[in-house]
């Protein structure tokens, strides 16, 4: 018999209004986080991302790039500050070897310290990619 009430519906069988409907489900990913951190607010496994913020701008805008981090509510697991040299860069970055970009970016990542980060919230691959912008400044600035 449970099994035919829940096949017509559990809102039908204890039911007895719009409001006192019985039972609720999240109505989106969106709802479904913020529902689940309502209840289960240490329940929610985090994700994880790699940051990095590149030669330049760690020297002259790192305190203003971690607070857009912070802002959009990441958490900075483990961070590194370092000079990258040109064989640990060329290493990096060996699946862009032999395109036309290549030695000028190995060459930009080893000419000053960058900060390498570990990030950590829910959905963090996918809003950080959205807090970074395109991968092109000029992209981004038209």
């Amino acid at each position: 018999k449970g099994y035919r009430k829940a096949m017509e519906g559990i809102r039908l069988d204890f039911g007895s209004s719009t409001t006192k409907n019985a039972v609720h489900g999240s109505d989106s990913i969106v709802s479904f986080l913020r529902e689940a951190k309502f209840w289960f607010p240490d329940a929610l496994e985090k994700e994880q991302t790699l940051a990095m913020i590149k030669a330049h701008t760690a020297d002259l805008h790192s305190e203003e790039v971690l607070a857009i981090i912070a802002a959009h509510g990441f958490r900075v697991q483990k961070s590194v500050t370092q000079t990258l040299s040109p064989a640990v860069a060329g290493a990096f970055y060996a699946e862009h070897q032999g395109r036309p970009f290549y030695e000028a970016l190995v060459q930009y990542m080893s000419s000053a310290k960058s900060m390498q980060l570990i990030l950590e919230r829910e959905g963090a691959i996918r809003t950080w990619r959205a807090v970074q912008g395109p991968t092109s400044a000029d992209v981004a600035k038209k």
